[in-house]
């Protein structure tokens, strides 16, 4: 629960069904979040996050784009 920071690393695949001005390509994927995490309920068992970023797309073809990233999820903590 609180506020946290951290950092994601991936890989991506663009193609032609999702990018009008680029080739299909793939490459790799960095970037940096912020998030707030809820712990709610009588039992402290339902969870609810928030938060925002962006991410850094290095794909052939594409070149190189920021991104700007939201999360929004809901679960069970344990």
């Amino acid at each position: 629960r609180g506020f946290s920071v951290g950092a994601s690393a991936g890989f991506v695949y663009v193609s032609e069904d999702n990018c009008t001005d680029c080739e299909t390509g793939s490459g790799a994927t960095v970037g940096v979040r912020g998030d707030y995490v809820w712990i709610l309920g009588r039992d402290q068992r339902f969870s609810a996050a928030a938060g925002v970023g962006a991410k850094r797309l290095f794909v052939s073809n594409v070149g190189s784009a920021g991104l700007p990233i939201a999360r929004l999820s809901i679960g069970w903590a344990w």
